[in-house]
C-alpha cells in the first residue's frame, strides 16, 4: 500500500472519529451498540499511534534514500580515481607482474558495492604499505597524502554501506509496526461501519457524516 492510500485511510479515519466524539445524534445513535465515549476515545489512541507509526516510517525512509544517494555520489568519485590510479599503475608497473598483482589492477576496476570496497581498499594499503609503490607514483605526480586521503574516503564509504544496511533494516521494523497497527485499525472501522450503518439505517445524512457513504453489501 502506497503512502498516499495510507495517508487518506489516516484522514478518513480521523474525520469518521472526530464527528463520532462531537456529534450528539450519533453518540446517542451509536452507544445503544456499545459504542460510548470510552470506545471511541480508544479509537482515536489508536488513530494517534497509528499516524505516528506511519511518520516514523516515513522518516527511516527518507533517511536511507539520502544515506544511498551520498553512497551512490562516493563510489562513483572513488572509482574515477582508483580507475586513474589503475591506468597509472598498469603503465609504470606494465613490467612487474607481482606488483599488478600485489595492487589488484591487472583487470577492470569493478562496480558493485562490495566489490569495490575490496578492490579499492586492498589498493591502497597495498600501495602505503611499500615504500616502492609510494616512490614510483610520486615520480608520476601522486604523492602518498593522495593515497592516504584515498583511503580515509574508502574507509568513510565502507562505514556508510554499514550504516545503509542498518538503516534498511530499521525502515523494515517501521513498516512492520506501521503496517500491524494500520491493520488493527482498519478492523476497528470496519467492524464500526457495520453497527453504524445498523444504528443510522434512517439517517443517512448522519452516515455520511461519518464518511459511510458505500454500500454495505
Amino acid at each position: 500500500m502506497n503512502n498516499q492510500s495510507i495517508d487518506s485511510k489516516l484522514l478518513a479515519t480521523e474525520i469518521t472519529l472526530t464527528n463520532a466524539l462531537t456529534n450528539e445524534a450519533i453518540k446517542t445513535a451509536m452507544a445503544i451498540y456499545g459504542y460510548d465515549e470510552t470506545k471511541f476515545l480508544a479509537a482515536k489512541a489508536m488513530l494517534d499511534d497509528t499516524k505516528i507509526k506511519h511518520a516514523n516510517q516515513q522518516k527511516e525512509y527518507a533517511e536511507q534514500y539520502d544515506l544511498t544517494g551520498q553512497i551512490e555520489s562516493q563510489q562513483a568519485q572513488l572509482r574515477k580515481t582508483l580507475i586513474k590510479f589503475a591506468q597509472i599503475g598498469r603503465v609504470i608497473f606494465k613490467d612487474d607482474i607481482k606488483a599488478l598483482n600485489a595492487l589488484g589492477i591487472k583487470g577492470r576496476v569493478l562496480q558493485t558495492y562490495s566489490a569495490f570496497t575490496q578492490q579499492a581498499a586492498k589498493f591502497v594499503h597495498n600501495v602505503l604499505e611499500d615504500a616502492n609503490f609510494l616512490q614510483t607514483y610520486a615520480q608520476f605526480g601522486i604523492n602518498q597524502e593522495d593515497f592516504e586521503d584515498f583511503r580515509v574516503q574508502v574507509d568513510q564509504l565502507i562505514k556508510n554501506l554499514a550504516s545503509r544496511d542498518t538503516e534498511v533494516g530499521e525502515a523494515q521494523q517501521a513498516t512492520q509496526l506501521r503496517d500491524n497497527a494500520l491493520e488493527e485499525l482498519m478492523d476497528w472501522m470496519s467492524d464500526f461501519k457495520v453497527f453504524a450503518r445498523i444504528a443510522l439505517e434512517q439517517q443517512p445524512q448522519m452516515l455520511e457524516a461519518l464518511g459511510i457513504v458505500e454500500p454495505s453489501e
